[in-house]
């Protein structure tokens, strides 16, 4: 959180000429004040995270591994990590499978937005989102390397999701810039796509399990639901439908800002 508050505070108050002045001196020395405190306060448990120990441990009683070998594998399977962001290792506690179709189209509408974001930013700008894309890759191998355990066994996609989002959210928002249409319809179509497939197979678990086929009715047969109200098909259709009517709000805004003439 307070790297992703510096971030915020860096892109809109960024300074072009830094003067060195009294105030200036005052404000430096306080910052330095202020992280010492926060590092002697966290002292013990700093000195206790050893990362980078290359002592060897069991792990599931089978095989021995090493710090230093471990950090090489959990560099290499980062990118494994990451797609479980999107879908790719299931919701929950891995018990609801999504199909590739869902971590696909919500990875794709991420990467459109942040790579056309991405090519309008300052250079002051793209050096503080790769700042922070190395302190995500690095928080993810720290927590790791702490418990030493490979990529994918314990440690969740999701505990990190604030993280992430808030980069892609700094990365993202411009107050001068605009969105093309197309950019909006594209991001669009490929979020309804992963949104209304994830919602379906999301009651299909908790409704018949993952066992029947994705196209097969949610209304009959179903194994569990509720004997009153709307029937696991309305409650898809809405959720789906509800999804596109936000888009077509966002489209339809005055002078919103995600749509630009000049892109058209």
């Amino acid at each position: 959180l307070a790297i992703i508050f510096v971030a915020i505070i860096a892109f809109e108050f960024k300074p072009t000429t830094i003067v060195f002045n009294v105030q200036t001196v005052v404000t430096a020395l306080s910052s330095v004040v202020a992280l010492a405190l926060l590092y002697f306060r966290l002292a013990d448990k700093i000195k206790s995270a050893i990362v980078f120990r290359d002592s060897v441990e069991e792990y599931s009683g089978e095989f021995a591994i090493g710090g230093t070998n471990l950090l090489i594998n959990n560099i290499l399977n980062l990118p494994r990590f990451f797609m479980g962001f999107f879908g790719r290792w299931g919701l929950g506690w891995f018990e609801i499978e999504l199909s590739p179709t869902i971590w696909l189209s919500s990875l794709e509408a991420t990467l459109i937005v942040f790579a056309y974001s991405l090519l309008r930013s300052s250079k002051s700008e793209k050096k503080l989102l790769l700042t922070l894309c190395i302190f995500l890759c690095s928080a993810v191998l720290y927590v790791h390397q702490k418990e030493l355990v490979p990529v994918g066994i314990e440690n969740q996609p999701r505990y990190f999701l604030p993280l992430f989002l808030g980069i892609v959210i700094i990365a993202t928002y411009r107050k001068n810039q605009s969105f093309p249409k197309w950019l909006l319809r594209t991001v669009a179509i490929l979020a309804i796509v992963a949104n209304s497939f994830a919602l379906r197979e999301t009651i299909r678990r908790y409704t018949t399990g993952q066992d029947v086929l994705t196209s097969k009715s949610l209304n009959q047969p179903f194994e569990w639901w509720w004997k009153f109200g709307p029937q696991p098909e309305t409650i898809w259709l809405v959720g789906t439908l509800t999804f596109i009517f936000l888009f077509i709000l966002i489209g339809a805004e005055p002078k919103n800002r995600y749509s630009s003439k000049t892109h058209d």
